[in-house]
């Protein structure tokens, strides 16, 4: 980032005279090409940080567009007093760059680390604070920055950070960039933690998780419509900053909350100086907008191995019932033959009895079966190859699930079946229950009555995925926001939606949500 504030900086002076660059002993030889074209507009301050700053003051009530230039602590902690009273009381038009914000002296001892310069300069009026990415953003709103009506705060790294725009993208002050978009969680980074939140997004996605990135490259001021369209549409929002929890981008996301008063609770978190790795663990608590925790308490904090780590976002995953953790072709065959309704060589599928019942005219007869099925026979119904395995793998790596499913108490014809009792029976008999095995709670099991309370309880239980053999139940307009569709479909996938991820079985669900995944919880 510093070789690319060089060039810039170089470049800029070239097209407007008013620039003149103030640096506190240091990047003499980065630069030399500003100091050969422009001698008159380079002036090292020395070790005098509150001295340049006041330089850079008076140089601004003058016309000039002064920049000064040194190491972030001593850019801000050492001369806050100037930058407070000359520069942002007077709104002075003077870029205040400070390099290796956060840890990135950290070798050199705490005097050198900056973990606090947000909070302090965000505090400030008038001042814009801002974070980039990479090199391209450095470029592009320094640019911006030495044209502004005030003052602003430059955070840099130091060097060999990775280019994460292959292209230089419309970046203006105040409006953050979406590099990659996610439904699930959306991760809001600022500054030079960049690089690990996209990594953090490519372990989420490979786990099924969809992960969205944006660069709030202007913690000050905030992007809010940004921010009001991942509040709108994401399960969980995170912040990352390599930055103290108090102050910086996570607090300011917080305040805006409280101001804007969000009536529906999202799940926020905020990593401070984390690794791509630290993001796949699951948070000590869970916390909403409101500032409420999570009912369900924490298993035991893992020992961090460094400062800023947190744990995982909870993925809580709901399957339906009927069609997708149980398959019905063989007893629905077998029950249709019984009562010589279908030919012998009729294939052994629910639909193709269902399709041959209602061609023949036989629907209150395909509608009776139903209820008897779904009553009398339930002993006799087999749970779809891997379900169990799933189920119990879900166990072992500690995430939640929850059987929800549209049944009514009774069939719609014939005998007045429990139907609720003949699935809890089944699921009874197959171990789902048993803790020495799959070991599901009962209270996680819901048999609603409608599909709206089906959905509803989706929502409720805070699922971050569910799976189902019903793509036109996935498509629901009223389907919540932010939870990612999977349908079962071993016969093959049926349409097109581009929301909703086709699983051809078990295996395939286990490969996408649980594989590689170590605790999801």
């Amino acid at each position: 980032m510093r070789n690319a504030f060089a060039r810039t900086i170089t470049a800029l002076a070239k097209d407007d005279p008013r620039i003149v660059l103030l640096s506190g002993d240091i990047g003499n030889r980065m630069f030399d090409e500003f100091k050969g074209l422009f001698p008159d507009r380079f002036y090292n301050c020395g070790v005098a940080e509150a001295n340049m700053t006041g330089v850079a003051a008076g140089l601004a009530l003058s016309g000039f567009r002064p920049v000064t230039y040194t190491i972030a602590p001593f850019n801000t902690y050492r001369c806050f007093e100037q930058i407070r009273l000359d520069l942002c009381y007077h709104n002075l038009p003077v870029v205040v760059a400070g390099v290796g914000g956060g840890l990135s002296y950290a070798g050199l001892g705490a005097t050198h680390h900056s973990c606090e310069d947000i909070a302090c300069l965000r505090a400030l009026p008038n001042m814009t604070v801002l974070c980039p990415g990479d090199a391209v953003e450095v470029e592009l709103l320094l640019a911006q920055a030495v044209k502004g009506p005030g003052p602003s705060y430059l955070r840099l790294g130091k060097k060999n950070e990775p280019v994460l725009h292959k292209s230089r993208p419309e970046l203006a002050i105040g409006k953050a960039i979406v590099l990659r978009e996610g439904a699930d969680v959306m991760i809001l980074n600022t500054g030079n933690t960049l690089p690990e939140a996209m990594g953090a997004a490519e372990i989420l996605s490979g786990r099924g998780i969809g992960a969205g990135v944006a660069s709030v490259h202007t913690v000050k001021p905030l992007d809010v419509d940004l921010l009001d369209k991942c509040f709108g549409a994401c399960r969980l929002v995170v912040t990352m900053e390599e930055h103290g929890s108090a102050g910086g981008l996570g607090s300011a996301v917080a305040e805006w909350l409280a101001d804007t008063r969000l009536t529906r609770a999202k799940r926020v978190r905020r990593f401070c100086g984390s690794t791509p790795a630290s993001v796949s663990f699951r948070p000590a608590a869970t916390r909403t907008a409101r500032g409420s925790a999570a009912a369900s308490p924490p298993p035991p904090r893992p020992k961090p191995s460094r400062p800023g780590w947190v744990r995982e976002l909870r993925v809580r995953i709901g399957i339906d019932f009927d069609n997708t953790i149980v398959c019905y072709d063989r007893v629905f065959h077998l029950v249709a033959g019984e009562q010589g309704e279908i030919p012998a060589d009729l294939p052994q599928s629910k639909e193709k009895v269902r399709d041959h019942l209602r061609s023949v005219g036989r629907e209150p007869v395909w509608t009776a079966m139903q209820g008897y099925v779904y009553g009398q026979r339930m002993g006799d119904v087999d749970p779809f190859p891997g379900v169990l395995e799933f189920l119990r793998a879900c166990r072992e790596k500690g995430v939640e699930t929850f059987i929800i499913s549209h049944k009514t108490k009774t069939p719609y014809a014939g005998p007045p079946y429990d139907l609720h009792a003949a699935a809890l029976g089944w699921m009874e008999a197959h171990g789902l229950f048993d803790p020495a095995g799959i070991g599901l709670p009962r209270e996680r099991v819901f048999l609603e009555p409608t599909k709206k309370d089906k959905l509803a309880r989706i929502a409720a239980q805070g699922c971050t995925h569910f799976i189902d053999d019903l793509p036109e139940f996935l498509a629901e307009a009223d389907f919540p926001q932010g939870v990612t569709r999977l349908l079962f479909a071993p016969a093959g996938p049926r349409g097109a939606d581009p929301r909703i991820i086709p699983c051809a079985s078990w295996a395939d669900i286990s490969g996408r949500l649980l594989a590689g995944a170590g605790s999801l919880a």
